[in-house]
This record gives C-alpha cells, sequence and structure tokens, in this order.
C-alpha cells in the first residue's frame, strides 16, 4: 500500500467510524470541517492531524454527552 493509498483508506476508516457512531444513536453529528478549517487549526495549535482522525472530523463532528454513562444509566441521557 503506498503512502496515498493508506492515507485515503484512513480517511475512509474515520468517516465509516463517525457514520457507525451517528447509526447507533451514540452521538449526534453537526457538519464537518472543511479543508479550510483543518488547515486553519493545524497552523494554529502546530498539529498534523492523522487521516483516520481527519476522515472522523470530516465526516461529522460529534456533539452531545462527553462521556460513557455511567452504570445503569441510559446511554441517551
Amino acid at each position: 500500500m503506498t503512502g496515498d493509498e493508506a492515507v485515503r483508506e484512513g480517511v475512509r476508516a474515520g468517516a465509516q467510524a463517525a457514520r457507525r457512531l451517528a447509526e447507533l444513536g451514540v452521538c449526534t453529528l453537526e457538519p464537518g470541517l472543511s479543508d479550510a478549517e483543518f488547515e486553519r487549526i493545524e497552523a494554529e495549535y502546530g498539529i498534523v492531524f492523522a487521516s483516520d482522525h481527519r476522515g472522523f472530523l470530516a465526516f461529522g463532528l460529534p456533539v452531545g454527552r462527553a462521556a460513557p454513562p455511567e452504570e445503569g444509566e441510559s446511554p441517551r441521557n
């Protein structure tokens, strides 16, 4: 697998993970980040998003509950 293929696979896997979380109702997804938003964040904080994380956040931004539910608590709280 070439470097470009690995990046594409990472982006695909990240988007698939985000889609799955939304399908399961684990979180709500708001519109994802644009290329310009990724570039600004990376420049501002001196970071580079991994391809799978980039794919996840480009697909959608998870909003809602920040932590897993406590034992006995409904996952939809």
